[in-house]
């Protein structure tokens, strides 16, 4: 039962982990944006 609560913390960690990277990402996107459309 422990092995299978330590998968499930490192698999909810591990998503955590992708959903902060596909904020930072969304973040700089948006900064590129900006930048592209102020320079139009």
């Amino acid at each position: 039962m422990p092995k299978t609560e330590a998968t499930t913390n490192a698999i909810a960690a591990f998503f955590i982990q992708f959903l902060q990277n596909i904020n930072k990402l969304m973040s700089l996107l948006v900064k590129q944006t900006k930048i592209l459309n102020a320079s139009f």
